[in-house]
């Protein structure tokens, strides 16, 4: 979406600034109209529409927006980022050392990617003296920077394909709103590493419950339900189709660079469909070991019957408190306290539930 493209190059701008502009409030400047076009995306009709005197937009940022919307490029910004990379750019937040440090280790050691920065790095002794050197960095013992640094190009590695946790719930109001178009859904919920808070998703995952799958799972009309999805605005093609035994569900690429799972679901598993793809996987095998001591392991996975009534409304607000419900029966029937999802990663939960 372009708000949140053109939200991307003014905090760019921003970060670039707080190096090479001596008034703080310039910077500043740019991090809120980054913000505001974020969270505000129809303004950027008004802007357009050449209106003016927005709160949180001065009219230097509005000016860079109306740029891009004649030109498709913001001269400025091809300017001020000549010399860096966008990743480049992103690592300033992400590495927590600041603007000035970063900016002169790149400029110090003449790196125009975060690969020939890892390079840098590994020549420790020279790196080390130019940290010793620097009175920028005298405040601590260089290894500490080295550290630091060798710990943030990692994350940014493991982070690499996927999109920040705020930008994928951004577009959820979108994605719930053509649901409501399909007259067979009954209730939504988002599940996976969305559902449990990630910082960093690699995609969208939702689970739909249809008024039709009810007493048996109807795989003809559930096929017909993943055709109207694929015909809402958003969907641009179907990438992969998963038929199982009692559910279906297909991968879709969007008009917003991140692809959606669609699960389509039945009463009578839809408690521990919600518990199966919210995960994560290794929470998910301990509890399936669990539930094998206790006799509530098949073939097909845990084996909790849980009713479910009438989800009424659910495609309005989720009925996350009925949802918790749901699943705390099952947690329940395993001997243990309601896992919150947020928590679900196998990292001592289980054993403390």
């Amino acid at each position: 979406m372009i708000n949140l493209k053109l939200a991307n190059i003014l905090m760019d701008i921003a970060e670039i600034k707080k190096a090479d502009s001596k008034d703080k409030n310039i910077p500043i400047r740019f991090i809120t109209a980054s913000r505001t076009l974020r969270d505000y995306p129809e303004i950027i009709e008004k802007i357009s529409a050449d209106e003016k005197n927005f709160a949180g937009m001065e009219e230097s940022a509005c000016a860079l927006v109306r740029e891009y919307l004649d030109t498709g490029r913001i001269r400025l910004y091809e300017e001020l980022r000549s010399g860096y990379s966008r990743e480049m750019i992103k690592f300033i937040r992400v590495s927590g050392l600041g603007k000035k440090r970063i900016f002169k280790i790149y400029d110090t050691f003449k790196v125009k990617s975060l690969n020939e920065l890892r390079d840098s790095l590994g020549d420790s002794r020279r790196f080390l003296s130019f940290l010793q050197g620097t009175y920028l960095f005298k405040d601590r013992d260089g290894k500490f920077y080295m550290q630091r640094l060798k710990k943030s190009l990692d994350y940014i590695e493991s982070v690499k394909g996927r999109f920040p946790g705020w930008q994928a719930e951004f577009y959820l109001d979108k994605i719930k709103n053509g649901l409501r178009k399909i007259r067979y859904v009954e209730a939504t919920s988002v599940v996976g590493s969305l559902r449990r808070k990630k910082s960093a998703v690699r995609d969208i995952d939702m689970l739909i419950l249809p008024v039709f799958n009810n007493t048996a799972y109807d795989f003809a009309r559930s096929e017909d339900l993943l055709e109207s999805i694929r015909s809402l605005d958003f969907v641009k093609k179907v990438i992969k189709k998963d038929v199982r035994d009692e559910s279906i569900s297909a991968v879709f690429e969007t008009i917003f660079g991140i692809n959606i799972e669609f699960i389509i679901s039945s009463r009578k598993n839809w408690a521990i469909d919600l518990l199966y793809t919210t995960g994560s996987k290794k929470h998910i095998k301990k509890l399936e070991r669990l539930a094998g001591m206790k006799g509530y392991l098949k073939k097909s996975g845990i084996a909790v019957h849980v009713p479910v009534k009438s989800l009424k409304d659910g495609i309005e607000n989720n009925i996350q408190h009925d949802f918790k419900d749901l699943e705390k029966k099952i947690y329940s029937e395993l001997d243990l306290q309601y896992i919150p999802p947020e928590l679900r990663e196998d990292r001592g939960e289980i054993e403390l539930a």
